[in-house]
């Protein structure tokens, strides 16, 4: 019998068919609950402090499909193993979102599965989804998906900034230079993933200071001034971005009331 330690938040009058857990600084052990077994499509992780635990395991789900894992702002969630997002897949389409707050990281000594296995059942679809809020990052052994024949599997990605980070990237003086944030960190990579199905949306705090997003690169010295894209390398996923001129003051104060009407939307 599995040993489970966990702390568990049963929240009343829940809707049929999803699970919401709670994990916590006394939260330790094995978290396993998540729990496709009793007619549950959807399981609910939120992370509300920093918290060390040993896995998550979403290898016997049934019928969960949709699985949401969010992180308190500047809290760090270490997994002392692997997490399954879910993992034992069949002919189902799958959703996965993981949401990091601002200055919050992931880490993970093990592997970070987002839909993987069962290579007996084809047509699995995969669809995963990572936000990163400011100073937000992953770290993980690798990030390992859909590996069945007929499987497809795609990975979206976006990023807040604050605004003096905004500013950061302007300046005549700065014009040309290349700035990278790092959002993922693997020691051996990303699995069954390739440029193709890697996604970069849409950066509103980019576009409003007049940069392009090109989407995924695969060399960096390819972008123009202006520019941002997604970089896979080196077993790095990083936002990379060629500095455009400085604003004038007047540009700046639009730019700002709109970066905080966007961020207004978002919330």
């Amino acid at each position: 019998m599995k040993k489970t330690l966990i702390t568990l938040l049963a929240l009343a009058g829940v809707a049929a068919g999803a699970q919401n857990l709670t994990i916590g600084s006394s939260t330790t052990g094995n978290f396993d609950l998540l729990d496709g077994n009793n007619d549950n499509t959807e399981c609910n992780i939120s992370v509300t402090e920093t918290a060390t635990i040993s896995r998550i395991d979403g290898s016997s789900i049934n019928n969960l499909t949709t699985i949401t894992l969010k992180v308190a702002d500047n809290a760090t969630f270490t997994i002392n193993g692997y997490a399954k997002l879910p993992y034992n897949n069949t002919q189902k389409t799958y959703n996965t979102s993981i949401t990091l707050g601002n200055n919050s990281s992931f880490v993970l000594t093990g592997v970070l599965y987002l839909g993987s296995r069962n290579s007996s059942y084809t047509g699995i679809v995969q669809n995963s989804a990572i936000t990163f809020g400011d100073g937000a990052s992953i770290t993980a052994q690798s990030i390992d998906t859909v590996a069945s024949a007929g499987g497809t599997s795609t990975l979206t990605l976006t990023a807040n900034f604050a605004s003096d980070d905004l500013l950061g990237l302007t300046g005549a003086s700065l014009e040309g230079t290349r700035y990278e944030r790092t959002l993922i960190t693997t020691t051996s990579g990303l699995a069954n993933y390739s440029t193709g199905n890697i996604t970069l949306t849409a950066i509103d705090e980019l576009d409003l200071l007049g940069y392009k997003n090109v989407g995924t690169i695969t060399d960096a010295s390819t972008l123009k001034v202006g520019e941002y894209g997604l970089l896979y390398a080196d077993n790095k996923v990083k936002l990379v971005g060629m500095v455009i001129p400085e604003p004038t003051t007047a540009t700046l104060s639009l730019l700002a009331l709109a970066g905080l009407a966007a961020r207004r939307r978002r919330k």
